[in-house]
């Protein structure tokens, strides 16, 4: 029931580690601040996602006791 939750979770997860790990790592460089930039903006915005997935699955097991992907 909760598989294709976790697994979206994880790669976001994943997403979220691979883009902190890119900023560290073009900071201590002091190169292309652009893309360091752009890539805290996809940080920030996969954060979000995740939340905002949560809360729907968590809300629409609230309301029918089954998560909203399965019928």
């Amino acid at each position: 029931m909760t598989i294709a939750y976790t697994l979206s979770s994880s790669i976001l997860t994943l997403l979220t580690n691979f883009s902190s790990s890119a900023i560290s790592h073009f900071n201590s460089l002091h190169i292309c601040n652009l893309f360091s930039a752009v890539s805290y903006s996809l940080l920030v915005n996969i954060s979000l996602i995740n939340s905002l997935f949560k809360y729907i699955y968590l809300l629409s097991l609230e309301k029918t006791n089954e998560p909203f992907f399965i019928k």
